[in-house]
């Protein structure tokens, strides 16, 4: 039965890692789809405050109404901006910035050519968001005479995300936890019907006998003896440590031959005495030959285990 222990051991790892495996690659995958989604989300939302910032900033302009904007601005930085800039063709009409590295955001070049932009990019080793809205003159033909350029920093969609990954690993252990629950009842209930009741066996030590099946297991071993092999070992093992003549051995294990002596329960114990040196370090020791009066058997400890685990 050894070798099924060992086969229930081994599935049940071998379940674990790919349980454990499974999760961590449905992490994975959830959390780079999680993190593409919150961040598309996060520069859409980002893209509308802007394009309303920069219509209100076109009228407070045109109005000269300053304080209104650089009020919107300082609402705009509390709110998870970096920075808000307003530029009108060279000059730098209002800065506002969170006091957080990048404080200096560089122009934008070529201002005849913007469009309006959104694109996570980075600013002195920080990633950011950085969004432009370009405004536009009045003429018949408009176009770009100075720009809005507000600068997000991205970290709540990062503690979203690691929120997300946090119950996603949480849900995907529980899962893999239970499934594996799920198998070891299952492998454990095969086990069970495949491997003798406990109330089958008589133990010894680190022997065990099972008469109904003719099992022997020593240190979870499982031997094959020869009937009268067997028989010998279960008599001796009905009454550990008590010793046994040969008369009281050939009536339990030769009653059935007339002719069986002393002789015939000498040969048994040495060719058991070999069967058994397969698993313990001193036979001897585990069947004791008590000169003069018989035999009995010793329980075998840990110690005796010839191949230890």
């Amino acid at each position: 039965m050894v070798w099924l222990t060992q086969r229930f051991r081994w599935v049940l790892l071998a379940a674990a890692v790919l349980l454990l495996g499974l999760a961590v690659g449905c992490v994975l995958v959830d959390s780079s789809r999680c993190r593409w989604r919150l961040e598309a989300d996060y520069r859409i939302a980002n893209e509308a405050l802007v394009l309303t910032f920069s219509r209100a900033a076109r009228t407070a302009l045109i109005r000269g109404e300053k304080e209104f904007l650089e009020s919107a601005a300082r609402m705009i930085v509390a709110g998870g901006a970096v920075s808000v800039q307003i530029v009108l063709g060279d000059e730098v009409v209002l800065l506002e910035t969170s006091g957080d590295p990048p404080t200096d955001c560089p122009a934008l070049a070529g201002i005849a050519e913007l469009e309006p932009s959104a694109a996570y990019d980075r600013f002195e080793g920080y990633r950011l968001l950085d969004v432009v809205r370009p405004f536009l003159s009045s003429n018949p033909n408009p176009s770009p005479v100075g720009y809005v350029r507000v600068l997000f920093d991205p970290a709540i969609v990062t503690g979203q995300l690691r929120m997300r990954i946090l119950a996603g690993a949480g849900i995907a252990a529980g899962s893999a936890g239970a499934l594996l629950g799920a198998l070891w009842l299952v492998l454990a209930r095969i086990r069970r019907r495949a491997l003798p009741s406990e109330g089958d066996w008589r133990t010894c030590g680190g022997v065990a006998i099972s008469r109904s099946r003719k099992l022997v297991r020593v240190f979870d071993e499982e031997m094959t003896l020869t009937p009268k092999q067997f028989e010998l070992l279960a008599h001796l093992a009905s009454e550990p440590g008590r010793v046994f003549p040969d008369v009281e051995l050939i009536e339990a294990v030769w009653s059935t031959s007339a002719y069986a002596n002393s002789s015939d329960v000498k040969q048994c114990i040495y060719t058991l005495r070999k069967r058994l040196g397969e698993a313990v370090i001193d036979p001897h020791a585990l069947i004791e030959t008590v000169t003069g009066h018989g035999y009995r058997i010793n329980p075998p400890g840990p110690d005796q285990r010839l191949n230890p685990i």
